[in-house]
């Protein structure tokens, strides 16, 4: 079955709230999609993760670290964060242009973890196209094309 990303954060969030995994400790995600599709899915993915992770308060830039790496063929693209308050996020984006859109994540708490692979609507990085604060991907961008190492946010 296809799903949204908004359906996503909002299943995420319901794991949360209802104490299913406790409190959100780390989350990984896969993303492969048409180049177009990319930022909006990271984009999207970080708010939720910002939400999800506590990344930061009061709508304030988080605290960390990042480390992002290409791959030498530019297809892949990987990102590391570690917040400050100890949760990690683990970002991989791959850049499919013949195959469907799809997404495999894994939202790990203290008490659970919730698993999902699977399919992407056609139409997911539409109904998550609102206001969703700091571009990540123009800032992962960056980094490859400073050759930052690590990069501090602060």
């Amino acid at each position: 079955m296809a799903t949204s990303i908004s359906q996503l954060g909002t299943a995420l969030q319901q794991a949360v709230a209802t104490g299913q995994v406790g409190q959100a400790v780390s989350m990984r995600a896969r993303v492969t999609a048409p180049t177009p599709a990319i930022p909006a899915a990271i984009n999207s993915l970080m708010a939720i993760a910002t939400d999800l992770l506590h990344l930061s308060g009061n709508d304030e830039m988080p605290t960390g670290r990042f480390r992002a790496r290409r791959h030498p063929s530019g297809l892949q693209m990987d990102v590391l964060l570690q917040a400050e308050n100890g949760v990690s996020l683990s970002l991989t984006w791959v850049r499919y242009e013949d195959q469907p859109a799809a997404i495999k994540l894994l939202l790990i708490g203290n008490h659970g973890i919730v698993r999902l692979e699977e399919g992407l609507a056609p139409d997911w990085a539409v109904d998550s196209a609102g206001d969703v604060g700091l571009d990540w991907y123009a800032e992962f961008e960056r980094a490859i094309v400073e050759k930052s190492e690590v990069v501090v946010l602060s």
